[in-house]
């Protein structure tokens, strides 16, 4: 039932209009208090889903890869070849020829009487080990070759060979010796050594008819300078 604007209904208290009610302190507290509430749960997940975007940027930004360094190629050093063998002693300058070892596994001889010949197989002058030069002791004819005067050397004089780019390498000789055709150390004369030597070898001895060649062989050894 209404009357004079006031709702009464049964067995219920009156209720006030809207206007005149009275808020409830403890209700605004309850109010504020849900705020800060939210406030603070809204600030801690931001915070947290931040902190993950960072985690995910930061595990997601590429490494940089070190640049590699290139190591620089050595360059070569080039091998400058013998070209003429000089003993101003014996009178010779003679052309080197390059040989190799024949069919019989031997080395081989120059082509010309006047040449001699360099093992190719061995070092280059100036190189460490035993540079073997080979030379004819006399012609086919009997006349001296190139080597007929090589047991003349002694230790001291001097042997130079002139290499294709115009430089000299000088030798000093240190010995001489004398071996049996069958009893020449090959090993002794070809085999490398930790100094640059330079052995010069021909014919000696007495002509043996039956095999066609001298009975000895002598080798002058020389030291680099």
């Amino acid at each position: 039932m209404k009357k004079s604007g006031v709702i009464y209904t049964h067995n219920l208290k009156k209720i006030k209009p809207l206007s005149e009610r009275k808020t409830s302190p403890a209700w605004g507290i309850k109010v504020v208090f849900l705020l800060i509430m939210i406030a603070f749960f809204w600030s801690k997940q931001t915070r947290i889903a931040g902190s993950r975007l960072a985690e995910f940027v930061i595990s997601n930004t590429p490494t940089p890869s070190p640049t590699a360094t290139a190591t620089p190629t050595p360059t070569p050093t080039p091998v400058i070849l013998p070209s003429r063998l000089i003993i101003d002693k014996l009178g010779i300058e003679a052309e080197i020829e390059y040989v190799g070892a024949d069919e019989n596994g031997k080395m081989g001889v120059p082509s010309n009487w006047d040449n001699v010949a360099w093992y190719r197989a061995g070092p280059v002058p100036g190189q460490m080990g035993n540079m073997v030069i080979a030379g004819h002791y006399d012609t086919n004819r009997g006349k001296p070759a190139v080597f007929y005067h090589l047991e003349s050397l002694e230790p001291g004089d001097i042997i130079r060979i002139s290499k294709v780019d115009g430089s000299l390498l000088s030798y000093q000789v240190t010995s001489r010796e004398i071996f049996p055709l069958r009893e020449v150390p090959v090993d002794y004369i070809f085999g490398s050594k930790d100094t640059s030597q330079l052995i010069l070898i021909t014919c000696n001895g007495y002509f043996n008819r039956g095999i066609k060649s001298y009975s000895h062989r002598i080798a002058v050894f020389a030291e680099l300078l």
